[in-house]
């Protein structure tokens, strides 16, 4: 070991109020050349019979792999592989053993997809649901579609936004977790799939991702939409939603909307065959029935009434009489 001192005057023979710090003799990790190498004991002189003490370990590329704080408390770092570039990543624990940063070279890093299921009475729960639930139900009027609340559009009305005002809307549903007992971190792609039933063949399902903390605000993460076609009974409608890095805190919860738009940041569907910008100007009406599992045979149908848009009919003409012609002639008209 070298020690050296931080404006210690040695004459005086004294360490109050003075740093003493220990290299390990290394290599500068940015040069890879001998130098006093890294700091692995840091001994701050309070006063004559205070000393407080951080030590720290690495290995030899100079890396960090273990940090003591005066109190003891220990963070460590691991390297995946420990030898050579961390292709794998980098993975930091505080004290407690919690995962605290994990850094990865590759996208998507290392990881084991999760589900999360949907459950009646608006739940989401790491479990499955059960069979023979009654599936939730919404009704869409492209007449009044539903808004576009943050998300990755361009402006100033884009980012994470508070969700409740949208939530609250009968045309959206919402199926949030209970709060979490610890920190859960999302980081890769996110899907969400569902099991759907609509009045009419072509509709939307817009899946929204959200993080609602312990005051109640819903705040945007990720989200996605897709737009079905095809006629079918029960149709699972799979949403790629936008990649994701974020940790839910502990005591927050998680929640998915599922709707059947986002305007004006998506094109309103009209429950036609046309393209949204050809719409009418009376568009249709359509209910969405959407399962918690898998479909059995004997799936209920939706019984929602829905209205269809058709062509604009102009109303009767009354009938010509004799004698109108020459008295629009008379009053200066001309047929």
């Amino acid at each position: 070991m070298v020690e050296k001192c931080s404006g210690d005057d040695r004459a005086a023979g004294t360490l109050a109020g003075k740093t003493v710090i220990l290299y390990d003799q290394g290599s500068d990790p940015a040069t890879n050349k001998p130098s006093d190498g890294n700091p692995t004991e840091v001994r701050a002189h309070a006063g004559a019979t205070t000393v407080s003490t951080s030590k720290a370990t690495f290995d030899d590329y100079g890396r960090t792999l273990s940090a003591t704080d005066p109190l003891s408390k220990t963070t460590t770092s691991t390297y995946t592989p420990a030898v050579g570039w961390p292709t794998g990543g980098i993975t930091v624990k505080d004290p407690l053993g919690y995962t605290t940063t994990s850094l990865s070279h590759t996208w998507p890093p290392p990881h084991e997809p999760t589900p999360w299921h949907l459950h009646s009475g608006g739940r989401l729960s790491d479990e499955p649901a059960a069979d023979g639930v009654h599936p939730s139900r919404y009704r869409y009027d492209p007449g009044d579609p539903t808004p576009t609340v943050g998300g990755t559009a361009v402006g100033l009305s884009a980012g994470r936004k508070d969700n409740r005002r949208v939530e609250a809307r009968p045309d959206v549903l919402t199926f949030t977790s209970d709060p979490l007992p610890h920190d859960i971190d999302v980081i890769g792609p996110v899907r969400a799939r569902l099991y759907a039933r609509s009045s009419l063949p072509h509709v939307d399902y817009f899946a929204c991702l959200c993080d609602v903390s312990p005051g109640g605000r819903s705040n945007h993460l990720c989200d996605g939409i897709v737009r079905l076609s095809e006629p079918g009974d029960v149709r699972t409608a799979d949403i790629d939603l936008w990649p994701l890095a974020h940790r839910f805190a502990r005591g927050h919860r998680i929640r998915l909307q599922v709707s059947s738009g986002a305007h004006p940041r998506f094109g309103r569907n009209p429950g036609t065959p046309s393209p949204p910008h050809a719409s009418c100007a009376h568009p249709a009406t359509r209910s969405s029935t959407i399962r918690t599992t898998p479909p059995p045979s004997g799936f209920p149908s939706c019984q929602e009434r829905h209205k269809t848009a058709g062509p604009r009919r102009n109303p009767p003409r009354r009938p010509r009489r004799r004698g109108d012609r020459a008295g629009a002639r008379r009053r200066g008209h001309h047929t």
